[in-house]
């Protein structure tokens, strides 16, 4: 899952590269020698503090935060294997899922940069979530077991649709209803046979 960290670092170097924006100004605001007019140094210091003040510490944050999420879940994935999950680890992902979400939310005001060049956004907010399709995904061994191994965000990549990725996917597997689901869900105390 490493991808989401490389697509939220890109994001970051589209960003940056807009920090060093100079003008393409037409003769009447070239005073000759090479410098920008008054107009021109406004509107360039309004887009450094923009980049700098919002978009790179949004992405930065975003970075930071489905680094963090993507750690968590393949730690919960593994408790739940072995069988010692409990409520609070599910909450712990729920709370970085929601404050990663936000992140991501605080970004589509502005979803420029590597955002758009890349592709980013239909990876990662899908809509709607094919939920027939995820379900019955996650219920078959050779889907979980490749998702399960190195590399795993290749084969999602690769392998599932952008309707089965992302944040709505997550939220299908640690949320119901709304609320965090519990450890005795995750331990196969619930099946995804409604959603079938």
């Amino acid at each position: 899952m490493k991808k989401i960290s490389k697509f939220a670092f890109a994001l970051l170097l589209g960003a940056a590269s807009i920090a060093s924006f100079t003008s393409c100004s037409d003769d009447k605001n070239d005073n000759g020698a090479g410098t920008l007019d008054q107009d021109d140094v406004e509107l360039k210091a309004i887009a450094t503090q923009f980049v700098n003040g919002t978009v790179n510490e949004t992405y930065k944050e975003l970075a930071e935060n489905t680094d963090k999420l993507c750690t968590q879940i393949q730690g919960l994935r593994d408790k739940v294997k072995d069988g010692t999950v409990t409520d609070a680890d599910v909450q712990a992902v729920c709370n970085t899922f929601l404050t990663a979400r936000a992140n991501y939310e605080t970004s589509e005001a502005f979803l420029f940069g590597a955002a758009t060049d890349f592709g980013i956004d239909p990876h990662i907010d899908t809509w709607p979530l094919d939920l027939p399709g995820l379900a019955k995904a996650l219920t078959a061994k050779e889907i979980v077991d490749a998702l399960q191994g190195d590399d795993a965000d290749v084969y999602a990549g690769n392998k599932l649709g952008q309707e089965l990725l992302g944040f709505h996917g997550i939220e299908f597997i640690i949320f119901r209803d709304g609320k965090p689901r519990t450890a005795a869900d995750l331990k196969g105390n619930e099946t995804n046979s409604e959603f079938l």
